[in-house]
């Protein structure tokens, strides 16, 4: 989910003019600030932001000691990201076994642990809750970590605490696809102030040279930089005060699909370890087969728009494919499109009048041509849709002559 506007240019706008976009020592303080609300936010003692989601899942791993010769348990179904951070501090990822809620499977990792294992990271994978609970009595019967990859679940929760604050260190994602966005950026969240500590220094090798919110007393170690700067920082303070209005957003239409489809005996809806928590993000479907799978994934129309059409559509949770505009002379583009043979519908509503140069005739007039339905306006396209839904075929209709009308 990608929502922007006035308030976060304002932000940055007052940080650009302030001189100071370090994180350190400037008057704004829009990085600490950040950091102290999503710590309110998410009900936990500490957080440290960085660039990445990734780089919270390595600054964790590292600040928990995990390192070569060390097994992380990681599941089959997630961002490459996750195994990543295992490979980054020297350890040897293991795959576990997901089950139907789309998040880690408990038998087969408790199958995996070897006397190797030195962490488990559970994620909350399209904003799924991970059955958390279970993994928590793993660790305290085998003695392992937990890392939770919460990058696609910024907000949602597990009984009532919120996903990345259950375990050892939680991480958070605030790039562009997540639920709220900085473009880049990441969080990771501990209770714990060593590993916190830890963390600043992995994620700052510069941090012996200035002061931090909280002053460092852990050892120093080799560490990189993974620092954000006060214009991240400005972003995600406006964004936060987003995320309630998001999820909201996004349960009221996942809720809304699942009752509009509870009734369709071939559609199967992925169950839940907490409905109440899961983000809304996504909703996956069940089949018994995969003929039955691949029948419906075939269903319906895929989207192709410009850059600013396919950016709207997309924030609002409509897959579009990106093309390039006829001028831009780049692939792939809308008259080869049209040309593919895979457009069956065309929805051109250009306002700027009948130019044989304009984009928006070129499209038509390739239409005509390959004798593709071209919709010139937004009423003629949601009587299109209409049709459609009726679920007739033309062999059902009665066809008229509008010459003799």
């Amino acid at each position: 989910m990608f929502r922007m506007g006035e308030p976060e240019v304002e932000a940055v706008r007052k940080v650009l003019m302030s001189h100071q976009l370090f994180r350190i020592g400037g008057e704004l303080q829009e990085v600490n600030n950040f950091e102290r609300e999503l710590r309110e936010k998410m009900g936990v003692n500490h957080c440290l932001c960085l660039a990445s989601g990734t780089g919270a899942l390595i600054a964790s791993l590292a600040a928990l000691g995990v390192g070569p010769g060390d097994e992380v348990i990681v599941p089959g179904y997630t961002f490459i990201a996750t195994a990543i951070a295992a490979l980054a501090v020297g350890a040897i990822p293991v795959v576990a076994e997901i089950n139907e809620t789309m998040t880690l499977d408990m038998d087969d990792v408790e199958r995996k642990i070897t006397p190797n294992t030195k962490c488990v990271i559970p994620v909350h994978i399209q904003g799924f809750p991970c059955d958390v609970e279970r993994l928590m009595q793993l660790k305290e019967k085998y003695g392992f970590y937990v890392v939770e990859d919460a990058c696609q679940a910024d907000g949602g929760s597990f009984h009532g605490k919120r996903l990345g604050t259950i375990g050892d260190c939680g991480a958070y994602s605030f790039n562009y696809f997540k639920i709220i966005s900085a473009g880049e950026g990441g969080a990771m969240v501990t209770n714990d102030i060593d590993l916190y500590q830890r963390a600043i220094i992995y994620h700052d090798c510069g941090s012996a040279f200035w002061t931090y919110e909280t002053p460092i007393t852990a050892p120093l170690y080799t560490g990189t930089n993974m620092r954000v700067s006060e214009v991240t920082g400005a972003i995600l303070r406006v964004q936060l005060t987003r995320l309630d209005g998001i999820l909201a957003d996004l349960r009221r239409v996942k809720r809304a699909i699942t009752e509009a489809v509870a009734d369709l005996p071939m559609l199967r809806v992925n169950p839940s370890n907490d409905l109440d928590g899961d983000c809304g993000v996504c909703l996956p479907f069940i089949f018994d087969d995969a003929v039955t799978a691949e029948k419906f994934e075939k269903l319906g129309f895929e989207l192709y728009a410009t850059s600013g059409t396919a950016s709207m559509l997309n924030r609002n949770m409509i897959a579009t494919n990106f093309t390039y505009r006829i001028h831009e002379d780049k692939e792939p583009n809308v008259i080869s499109l049209l040309e593919s043979g895979k457009i069956n519908y065309v929805i051109s509503t250009s306002e700027t009048g009948r130019k044989p140069a304009l984009d928006s005739v070129k499209i038509r007039r390739k239409s005509v041509e390959r004798s593709i339905a071209c919709l010139t306006s937004v009423d003629t396209a949601n009587a299109l849709v209409k049709c459609i839904a009726m679920d007739k075929t033309v062999d059902d209709l009665e066809m008229v002559d509008i010459t003799k009308i």
